[in-house]
């Protein structure tokens, strides 16, 4: 860890969540935890407001449906506050998220189900100018990389082939959204969103978030 004083902020919907990483925290010198909210919006106004240095941003990816998404809340924390570093922090731990959180310009990414010595890790490497991935998260995106190319996608004729609620299921999954997610913020049943999610999934030739997140670019609306 650095010699200095390394200042984190928390943000999770989850009290419980944010309460035992500012626990584990407690015992680590050279860290402290400035302030922990649980919306995206009382982040956001502490971060504008701080009179002090803030090192570390410790965000939730998927926050209530009522909630920014999770990429276009770590775009603008990147876009307007390019000195803090950002990890990411979610049970949403598979390669297209990470990836594309990752482009979104964060630092780390710590799953949920990982350990609270993995935090710790996660913390260190961040501050000392690293990325932080977990070893079989880098190996999972070599694949990822490294992936064939998807089937039967036409560039300008993505759009057209979707239903407009297909490519809003889509675009959700892209932003990192699981199905229960996608389903509270619409307020439709998660059975239909995954029947939608299949559909779409048949009309582009792909099988699988992966294979979407490759072609990502295609579902972008000008």
């Amino acid at each position: 860890m650095r010699k200095d004083l390394y200042r984190i902020v928390l943000l999770d919907d989850h009290p419980i969540v944010i309460e035992g990483i500012v626990k584990r925290l407690a015992g680590i010198p050279d860290v402290q935890v400035l302030g922990t909210y649980t919306t995206a919006r009382d982040l956001i106004q502490a971060l504008a407001t701080s009179t002090e240095k803030i090192d570390l941003a410790i965000v939730d990816f998927s926050l209530g449906p009522q909630e920014v998404d999770g990429v276009n809340l770590l775009r603008a924390l990147k876009l307007r506050y390019p000195e803090t570093a950002v990890l990411v922090l979610s049970s949403h731990f598979n390669p297209a998220t990470v990836a594309l959180t990752l482009q979104a310009g964060v630092n780390g990414f710590l799953s949920k189900t990982q350990g609270p010595d993995d935090l710790i890790d996660a913390i260190d490497q961040i501050a000392r100018g690293r990325t932080y991935l977990p070893a079989t998260m880098r190996e999972q995106l070599d694949e990822l990389s490294g992936a064939p190319p998807v089937r039967n996608v036409v560039p300008g004729q993505v759009a057209e082939a979707l239903s407009p609620r297909e490519h809003e299921v889509l675009r959700c999954t892209l932003d990192g959204m699981s199905t229960s997610d996608i389903s509270a913020k619409f307020s439709r049943a998660m059975s239909t969103i995954s029947t939608q999610k299949k559909s779409a999934y048949q009309k582009l030739g792909i099988r699988s978030d992966a294979e979407l997140f490759k072609i990502r670019n295609l579902l972008e609306k000008p």
